[in-house]
């Protein structure tokens, strides 16, 4: 069986276990995930910060070395709309909804990368958006038990899709589960989450992150 390498360069550790442990196995024997996160500040002596999003500019470099890699069959991204920085390709100009803004977006990003290889990604509005596609979980997970009148539950019914629960610094998803469980641990908590929702739910619950593994998986096969 001939092997695909997909690499993709990713904003922190939780994505990195999220496509090491939840998304690898969905995409099939034939596509080898790869993760790399992002550095957001290099250091002469001592370990290198990672996780988190600084400038564009630093995101262009480190894309560019993977496109490099003559073994990738594709090069990818996952990072969060939330905290994208404004010299982002398209940032300043971008109208509409959030689903119109994210397109402006990663077509500004895939003219600016201009490699055949790149397939833009991301997230709306961040990572714990996929964990409201059953908030529920979110609950027994962090609290040991079903809520019958979950908070969590109440905000995603507000919203058409979990990608839909916006990016305001008080409102957006991490800031809601952070809201209602002070112990929320971003790395620890989002990939048991996401492991035990699974990927089928988080698949049909959010359309944009859908389509992204499917157009992956429809370059390769």
């Amino acid at each position: 069986m001939d092997v695909k390498k997909v690499l993709i360069l990713v904003e922190g550790q939780t994505e990195l276990g999220f496509v090491k442990h939840v998304l690898s196995a969905y995409m099939g024997e034939n596509i080898l995930l790869i993760p790399t996160i992002h550095t957001t500040k290099i250091v002469k002596s001592g370990v290198n910060f990672k996780g988190g999003v600084t400038t564009y500019f630093r995101i262009e470099k480190e894309l560019m070395n993977l496109l490099d890699d003559s073994s990738s069959f594709v090069v990818t991204t996952m990072f969060d709309y939330y905290g994208l920085p404004h010299d982002f390709p398209g940032f300043l100009n971008k109208t509409g909804d959030c689903h119109q803004q994210i397109k402006q977006l990663e077509k500004a990003f895939e003219s600016k990368i201009a490699n055949n290889k790149f397939v833009p990604y991301i997230q709306l509005h961040e990572f714990e958006a996929l964990l409201f596609s059953a908030p529920e979980v979110i609950d027994v997970i962090m609290l040991g038990k079903q809520l019958t009148n979950s908070n969590l539950k109440k905000i995603r019914a507000a919203y058409n899709t979990p990608e839909e629960i916006n990016d305001n610094p008080i409102t957006a998803p991490s800031k809601r589960i952070e809201g209602e469980y002070s112990d929320y641990q971003k790395i620890l908590h989002g990939q048991i989450i996401s492991e035990e929702i699974g990927i089928a739910k988080i698949l049909q619950e959010c359309k944009h992150f859908s389509e992204w593994t499917e157009k992956i998986k429809n370059i390769i096969n």
